[in-house]
């Protein structure tokens, strides 16, 4: 969830002790007098951000969805990952989560839908922990997430394994409630006026067509290579080999697309901030590559099945990369990478890493691709639950 710089601090500091306080009381609640076992007819899913990490938990819902097939599954979602949501058919209603100053009047309506059973996704905000044991829901799982002082507003929780990718760690989450595997992986479901809206754009255009998405979001500078990089390699591979270069970026990165289209000797294709998320995903599913750093846009493209070259630098490919077959990741050889954690604590100012990739090896990658001869990086074997 993406708020103003003051929104973190006051979910450390209030936070922490506000769940400590409400959580232990529910706790104590609960030993005086225990509610009685239910079957669950409604359940709430939190999930605030992002969109890749939305992409990620579709297969923890698939799971949900299996094992409780008549409940009704809600939502809770914030105006970044919503269009995603309301794309999933396991999701039967959405609430909207419109940052702290809607905190209250959210936490009243989830207490009046008297929710069987929560399940909180994120893994280091206290406001999601508040909200869950603010539903007064009986059984509640989350996070157990080391230094983020939330598990005391859960019944039951879970510790995301080092290691593992974050769909596993989403999917072991609610294999809690009893849930068993699907063996789906990440998806996002595509209509067919945004197919057709993907068709009318690339129209024409001669292949390979290859994607480069050089921004990572509003705080995402730390994980972008630099827009002279993706130039030239986007310049490379329209003469060597006949690429179409689409340069693509979402509302706030209008300015680096055309930063890098300037800069390069060949015009390429732009789109920026015009596109839904659908529309853009079914614009990734006509590409034969994508080239970007560690950003929505590569589990979008992985999850309608386009490979890509994924840059990699402060963040860790084994916990973040791109699920399945094909895809190439391309990993800063900085002894101190990857540093990156939680999504935001990154362990220098300076961001060094993504320097240390080069041109070159990005190129060479992309024609493994293009050639149809990459191997797969994350198996989805990898980050399944058996």
């Amino acid at each position: 969830m993406r708020e103003k710089r003051w929104t973190r601090p006051v979910d450390h500091y209030v936070g922490i002790p506000l769940c400590a306080l409400l959580g232990a009381g529910a706790k104590i609640m609960a030993r005086l007098k225990p509610p009685p076992e239910r079957r669950v007819f409604s359940m709430l899913v939190i999930k605030f951000s992002a969109v890749g990490d939305t992409i990620l938990l579709t297969p923890a819902l698939s799971a949900l969805r299996r094992h409780f097939p008549d409940a009704l599954l809600t939502f809770l979602c914030t105006p970044v990952n919503r269009e995603v949501v309301q794309q999933i058919p396991y999701v039967d209603d959405i609430l909207c989560f419109d940052g702290l100053r809607s905190f209250l009047r959210t936490a009243k309506e989830l207490r009046a839908r008297q929710f069987d059973l929560v399940i909180d996704f994120e893994q280091w905000m206290r406001t999601s922990a508040l909200l869950t044991v603010l539903s007064g829901a009986p059984r509640r799982l989350g996070f157990d997430t080391p230094g983020q002082h939330r598990a005391v507003a859960y019944t039951e929780t879970f510790r995301p394994l080092e290691g593992v990718h974050e769909m596993g760690n989403f999917l072991r989450l609610a294999l809690l409630t009893g849930a068993t595997p699907t063996g789906e992986r990440p998806r996002l479901w595509l209509t067919d006026a945004d197919r057709e809206k993907a068709v009318q754009i690339l129209r024409n255009k001669p292949r390979p067509l290859v994607a480069v998405h050089p921004g990572c979001g509003p705080k995402g500078a730390p994980r972008e290579w630099f827009p002279e990089h993706y130039a030239l390699v986007a310049d490379q591979l329209i003469e060597e080999q006949g690429a179409t270069i689409v340069v693509t970026g979402g509302p706030g990165e209008k300015s680096l697309v055309e930063q890098v289209a300037a800069m390069m000797m060949h015009p390429p294709l732009t789109l920026a901030g015009v596109l839904s998320v659908t529309e853009f995903a079914a614009v990734l599913e006509r590409c034969d590559l994508l080239i970007c750093g560690n950003t929505g846009a590569m589990h979008i493209a992985a999850a309608v099945g386009t490979p890509t070259v994924a840059l990699h630098g402060p963040t860790n490919p084994r916990k973040w990369g791109p699920v399945g077959e094909g895809h190439i990741v391309i990993q800063s050889r900085l002894p101190c990478s990857p540093c990156l954690n939680l999504g935001w604590d990154y362990g220098c100012k300076s961001h060094p890493c993504m320097s240390a990739i080069s041109v070159e090896e990005v190129y060479r990658a992309a024609l493994q691709v293009l050639r149809r001869s990459a191997p797969a990086f994350i198996p989805l074997t990898e980050v399944a639950v058996g």
